[in-house]
């Protein structure tokens, strides 16, 4: 994470805000906070990643919606992956021979099957386990979504941000 936080650092530096955007929530967590990524915490190290110190006073933000609305999402960004050839993508990359890591990409081996259903379905379950993830951040401002414009919810924020 050094790049993220040399980043981070020079945006409030130079007076600006910095933003941190998607991502998982352990990059999200490495990218606030002095979190090893070395190796995986044992059990009794956990508290590492629930922890609220980050390396800067930060506010953090978490979307959540309406689960069948949320598969809906899923299930037609798939769709539209699909359509926009990712299955010919994947059969290139895999003529390239991947490595171990890259085979292990969500949606990798459905797509070289042509399995739309699996793939969606394990992006369903994916999502899921990022909202039980997102949930365990110390504070954080859930924003449910559901019915919600993009404007709307980019409004919430900014309100938020404004009374901080």
């Amino acid at each position: 994470m050094p790049l993220a936080h040399r980043e981070i650092d020079a945006a409030l530096a130079a007076g600006r805000r910095p933003i941190v955007v998607g991502g998982t929530g352990l990059y999200l967590r490495a990218a606030l906070a002095e979190l090893s990524l070395v190796k995986a915490p044992a059990e009794s190290e956990d508290s590492e990643l629930w922890s609220p110190e980050t390396r800067h006073r930060s506010l953090i933000f978490g979307l959540d919606m309406d689960r069948a609305q949320l598969y809906e999402r899923i299930d037609a960004r798939v769709e539209a992956i699909v359509a926009a050839g990712a299955a010919e993508e994947a059969r290139r990359a895999d003529a390239l021979g991947p490595g171990r890591t890259a085979r292990k990409a969500l949606g990798f081996d459905e797509l070289l099957a042509g399995d739309v259903e699996t793939m969606k379905k394990r992006s369903r379950n994916y999502a899921r386990r990022q909202l039980t993830w997102m949930r365990k951040i110390p504070n954080l401002h859930r924003i449910d979504r559901s019915g919600l414009s993009d404007r709307q919810v980019a409004a919430e924020i900014v309100a938020e941000l404004r009374g901080a």
